[in-house]
């Protein structure tokens, strides 16, 4: 009964919004996906920067590759933005 309970209360909002407001359910896949890109890519750059990069054990963690990273997360965030407008 838990188990049942805790799947309707997971899928029956999502159910409920896709139902009664079209094309609401993609543009809110699009706002998750840009704050997936935020804590997923460009959080993990910005704490590596505030440490301090030279502190680093991992020699491939240097400036290049974080900037490369920071770079990539902003192209995602900027096409997710012109495909929701």
């Amino acid at each position: 009964m838990r188990k049942l309970s805790a799947s309707i209360i997971t899928v029956m909002p999502a159910y409920i919004i896709a139902a009664i407001i079209p094309n609401a359910f993609i543009k809110i896949l699009g706002f998750t996906g840009a704050m997936v890109v935020v804590i997923g890519i460009l959080l993990p750059v910005y704490l590596l920067f505030k440490n301090g990069i030279e502190k680093l054990h991992y020699s491939e963690l240097k400036k290049f590759p974080l900037v490369l990273c920071v770079i990539a997360g902003i192209i995602v965030m900027g096409i997710e933005i012109f495909i929701n407008n």
